[in-house]
């Protein structure tokens, strides 16, 4: 049986993510992000939280499946990149710029 999983990625060249085998990629997007809490002193005082949002992939995955490890690049646009062995998942817009998703082969 399988189920869809979220996964925040950070705003970094590489990261790696465990993720089951087979997992399948189904949307790169953002959401509004969880923020910390102001207390009504900071409130008082003019402080405002500011919408931040998080880069988000959405995968289909068998939960019982072995975890590995894969490795995510995230390519702002204009930025220059070895395209050698990587996989688009997505492109997004995120706190105002647009994000390219890559995995390194695998899988």
């Amino acid at each position: 049986m399988n189920t869809i999983w979220k996964y925040e990625l950070q705003i970094t060249d590489v990261q790696t993510l465990s993720v089951p085998v087979g997992a399948r990629p189904l949307k790169v997007g953002s959401q509004e992000k969880d923020q910390d809490k102001i207390s009504q002193a900071q409130l008082d005082e003019g402080w405002r939280l500011v919408p931040l949002d998080a880069l988000m992939i959405w995968l289909q995955v068998d939960p019982e499946a072995e975890l590995i490890d894969v490795v995510f690049r995230v390519i702002g646009t204009g930025h220059k990149f070895d395209p050698a062995g990587l996989w688009h998942w997505g492109t997004t817009d995120c706190n105002g710029y647009i994000w390219h998703v890559f995995m390194e082969a695998g899988l």
